[in-house]
């Protein structure tokens, strides 16, 4: 062994007790071992940022974002500042510094600074808020080892997927009589191609979603112009709306679709949305639990008292009458296990994405919505999760022709949450933006979305089959031309045809070999 790794060998404890001491403070975790990974316990593109700004504080060394995500574990970490710079005695003595003087380090946490109840609460509430809005850049945190698997068969053992249309980040800035086209355009393709449902979200006042304040009036339209395809919202923020009001609204375009309409609810997080509705933020998650039953109850004729104009008591039903008896629901989840096990308790079905979770998360969430649904109510529910989609014929195609409208996207997105971060977190933002931003597209690109080829994107979907998605949402309209889009759609359709034949044709050998 080289006098170099000796020394290395011999001084690695004190800094690698450093490096768990820092990440025990940004995810409050105390029980955090050398070989932990850092994004499986809960960090984030944010947090690794914040991480190593602190190392930089403590080692005076930056590690490269790209170099982190390699190696995010603690013992990981402390190689790569070693191989950074081979200088022990210096690491070994910075370390011991950190370990004995740490309250008096910049960040450091002191009682005599500690916040009141209501400006934690508040704080908590901003960085709650920041770290949705910011979920793009740190999508697929802890996913680098759910895809280093070549080997996958693109064929399946569980069952067929389901394949959609999800419009959720479109702008408004276009054309004024062509606004709308490729939305319409791109629903009739998915009507005619047998795609199962189009999803349009409810956003509210900023570019960013400017084109979608209002699903149930956009898939009136899209009713129009369709006549199989399922029309369901991702989300309507349900705070934000009075449940009979909902019910009114979807109803109307219940009866113009002939009964195809779904809903999947979501509490909301942008404050500005709540001028609408400002005194419902706050509660907003009790809200949302308080108001989907009464809108299942008002959907299957029910009645709910209001007062009228005049002060008084009045019972009143939502008309016209829906076609469908009972509203299908989904309720948006992110990552958090309660909201999968409520889902499945209540019998809701689920629309959720990667933005906070690993595929191993996602599987973990997934199995327990799916046991719950078990045990309150026959069958199994159903999962429609959502991925970035673009298909070529050509992977480096697809690479150049998604690369400047995703990198912008991710800008975008960035640029909507920065209000609700703290000036600490706005800064370091700011600082890391291109490099934020070009990593998480490398990694969206090769182990998080289906960008690629038909043959490219086929372990992909065979990975959420096992995790037990049955619905892939597809998202398309972050960016690239709208005939481009058009075009992939047809790349779209043969990879879905292809997947699901490839599924069928292995459920016929495995029942042939039952047979036999």
């Amino acid at each position: 062994m080289s006098k170099d790794k000796v020394e290395i060998k011999k001084h690695i404890g004190n800094v690698e007790q450093v490096i768990i001491s820092l990440m025990q403070d940004l995810l409050g975790n105390d029980v955090i071992k050398p070989g932990d990974n850092f994004f499986h316990l809960g960090g984030s593109s944010l947090t690794a940022i914040q991480l190593n700004h602190k190392l930089h504080e403590i080692f005076n060394v930056r590690v490269p974002l790209e170099r982190f995500f390699r190696k995010p574990t603690p013992r990981g970490i402390c190689e790569t500042l070693f191989d950074i710079e081979r200088n022990a005695n210096k690491f070994s003595t910075l370390a011991q510094n950190y370990l004995t003087n740490k309250e008096k380090f910049p960040g450091a946490k002191k009682e005599s600074n500690k916040p009141s109840q209501a400006q934690e609460s508040n704080e908590a509430n901003n960085e709650a808020t920041f770290s949705e809005n910011l979920s793009c850049v740190n999508n697929w945190d802890g996913l680098l080892d759910s895809f280093n698997d070549p080997t996958i068969e693109a064929c399946g053992k569980k069952k067929m997927i389901d394949f959609s249309i999800f419009f959720f980040s479109g702008s408004d800035r276009m054309e004024l009589s062509k606004k709308y086209d490729f939305i319409i355009k791109a629903a009739e393709f998915a009507d005619k191609h047998d795609f199962l449902a189009v999803w349009c979200p409810e956003r509210h006042f900023h570019e960013f979603g400017g084109l979608y304040p209002n699903p149930a009036i956009l898939h009136s339209a899209l009713a129009m112009v369709t006549k199989n395809i399922k029309l369901r919202a991702g989300s309507v923020v349900l705070p934000l709306n009075n449940p009979i009001r909902v019910v009114e609204n979807w109803s109307v375009v219940d009866n113009i679709s002939g009964g195809r309409v779904g809903i999947s609810f979501a509490p909301g997080f942008h404050p500005n949305d709540f001028c609408l509705s400002p005194n419902n933020y706050a509660e907003r998650r009790n809200l949302l639990k308080q108001s989907i039953p009464l809108v299942q109850e008002l959907w299957r004729g029910g009645s709910i008292s209001l007062r009228n104009g005049k002060g008084d008591s009045v019972s009143l039903q939502a008309h016209p009458e829906p076609v469908q008896k009972e509203l299908p629901i989904w309720l948006t989840a992110s990552k958090t296990k309660e909201t999968f096990v409520s889902a499945g308790i209540n019998g809701h079905n689920i629309l959720t994405g990667m933005m906070e979770q690993s595929v191993e998360l996602l599987a973990d969430n997934i199995r327990e919505y799916k046991h719950a649904y078990s045990q309150h109510h026959s069958g199994k529910g159903h999962v429609t999760l959502m991925v970035h989609t673009f298909i070529g014929a050509d992977d480096d195609a697809v690479k150049n022709t998604v690369r400047g409208p995703f990198c912008d996207y991710l800008r975008s997105h960035m640029k909507f949450s920065k209000p609700f971060a703290s000036s600490a977190k706005k800064k370091m933002v700011d600082e890391n933006q291109e490099e934020l931003v070009e990593f998480s597209f490398n990694r969206y690109f090769s182990q998080a979305s289906l960008f690629g080829t038909t043959k490219s994107c086929k372990p992909m979907i065979q990975k959420l089959i096992d995790a037990g998605v049955d619905e892939i949402a597809c998202l398309i309209d972050f960016g690239i031309p709208q005939a481009e889009v058009l075009k992939g759609l047809n790349y779209l359709n043969e990879l879905k045809n292809e997947a699901n034949k490839c599924l069928e044709n292995k459920f016929q050998e495995e029942a042939l070999g039952v047979e036999a």
